[in-house]
């Protein structure tokens, strides 16, 4: 059967810690996030009819004047150059900016949840008693999907 080294499986559920997997991060998001098909990923696509944004928030977006805190999915997110669609290098900043700092503040959550003896560090009886935080995070949702 198939089998993955360390790096391997690491580049598979971290892709935007690599560079020769962000390439294909960012050509994918493209493909996916450009709805009308035109090659380009406009403000639109995205932050409403990818991300549910309502054109409130869509306006203070455009405005750069949009809570981070009530819409972290955006974290990241420019149209650098104001032409109302995102390259591929906004779109790959976002993608990789965001999820990396949404994975961080997820595992600092997982790891305050699963030090239950609030000493800072995890034991081995603490990780098989709050696996469970893994499994229902992000990160367990993304290796489900992905396998």
């Amino acid at each position: 059967g198939y089998t993955m080294t360390q790096e391997e499986f690491t580049s598979f559920t971290y892709p935007e810690l690599f560079q020769h997997m962000r390439q294909g991060l960012v050509a994918e998001a493209a493909l996916l996030y450009d709805l009308d098909k035109d090659g380009k990923v406009s403000v639109d696509e995205l932050l409403t009819k990818k991300l549910s944004l309502p054109s409130k928030a869509i306006n203070e977006f455009k405005k750069g004047t949009l809570n981070i805190e009530e819409h972290p999915n955006i974290l990241g997110l420019t149209d650098s150059n104001e032409d109302g669609y995102f390259n591929k290098k906004e779109l790959g900043y976002w993608l990789m900016e965001n999820r990396r700092l949404i994975r961080k503040k997820e595992a600092d959550k997982i790891f305050k949840d699963m030090d239950q003896d609030k000493n800072t560090r995890v034991s081995f009886p603490e990780f098989q008693n709050t696996a469970h935080h893994i499994k229902f995070s992000s990160i367990g949702s993304y290796i489900k999907e992905e396998l």
